[in-house]
């Protein structure tokens, strides 16, 4: 991938008033990543970029040489995974409950990058250190207070807590602006743009497709057990598209009367459907995220639905 585009500006991470270059990018630029998260919440979370020097307006050699191995080289994927592998080693399997014990197993398989958020990256040339932080939903420990590795004299360490200290000498170092430093924002890299549409390609009623739910579930490694109580919940529900009505039923039945709405957007990026409704007469206006494949309808709230055919 490019080395991303930055701007100017005048608050450093965690709103720390420092001058520095910042940009921000979506978790899919790199292969992979959060690939768990976007596919259950037809979302891609973005991260930001944070370059720290004695000439904030500029990016250092050694700044660009450390873009480089991050994001063209793979070295940021590699640190991640390999931070992962580290603190698993040093997590004893008996203290896992079951869906960290399913979520480590996945990663045995499939690696960690899907099942980590990236959501910052400093490149501080003063101090010559690059920090990692991230997310990740499968272990308990990290998912309460998060994961990060860094690199510093030459080598990768994954620590949880040292980012905060470093934070805080950051915070009580001494740095100018310089008199013509002033914010700005970069220009984006070209992404895929979300696009308008009408709502033809939806039309009809939707019900839920139990079977489709259940193989989902099942490929994630949830046991039946585990689905039968989600699959319960959502059996009765439904709801119709005609023109700009939104129809929906919570429990379905021939003497239920659904909640009307109107739609008032709908815009579609790539397989990522987001329809914006409001209750009929009502001013606040409500987002319904979806993912559209094979005629299915995948809630970003849960429940995958197939459209009801005479």
């Amino acid at each position: 991938m490019e080395i991303p585009q930055f701007g100017r500006s005048l608050t450093f991470t965690d709103d720390i008033p420092l001058p520095c270059l910042k940009a921000t990018l979506p978790n899919s630029a790199i292969p992979k990543l959060a690939a768990r998260h976007i596919e259950e919440r037809l979302e891609d979370p973005a991260f930001e970029i944070f370059l720290l020097a004695k000439d904030p307006s500029k990016i250092s050699s050694w700044q660009r040489g450390m873009l480089e191995r991050l994001f063209q080289k793979g070295e940021l994927a590699a640190a991640i995974e390999n931070g992962m592998k580290e603190y698993r080693s040093e997590r004893d399997e008996a203290d896992f409950v079951d869906y960290e014990r399913r979520g480590w197993e996945d990663v045995q398989r499939n690696g960690a990058l899907p099942h980590v958020e990236l959501s910052r990256v400093v490149i501080d040339d003063i101090q010559r250190e690059v920090h990692v932080r991230f997310g990740t939903t499968i272990d308990g420990h990290l998912e309460e207070h998060g994961a990060g590795v860094y690199f510093k004299a030459g080598k990768w360490t994954f620590d949880i807590d040292y980012f905060y200290d470093y934070l805080s000498e950051a915070e009580n170092g001494e740095y100018k602006v310089p008199p013509d430093f002033d914010e700005e924002e970069p220009e984006r890299t070209p992404q895929q743009h979300p696009t308008s549409c009408d709502t033809g390609f939806l039309v009809g009623t939707w019900v839920f497709d139990a079977e489709a739910e259940k193989a989902r579930l099942r490929a994630k490694g949830e046991t039946d057990e585990e689905i039968g109580p989600w699959l319960a919940e959502f059996e009765h529900r439904r709801f119709q598209i005609s023109g700009k009505r939104f129809l929906w039923w919570y429990r379905y039945g021939r003497l239920r009367k659904p909640d009307e709405n109107e739609i008032v957007g709908c815009v579609r990026e790539g397989k990522k459907v987001t329809l914006k409704i409001r209750e009929l007469k009502a001013t606040k206006v409500d987002s319904l995220v979806y993912e559209y494949k094979d005629d299915r309808l995948r809630s970003s709230n849960g429940g995958t639905f197939k459209r009801l055919t005479d």
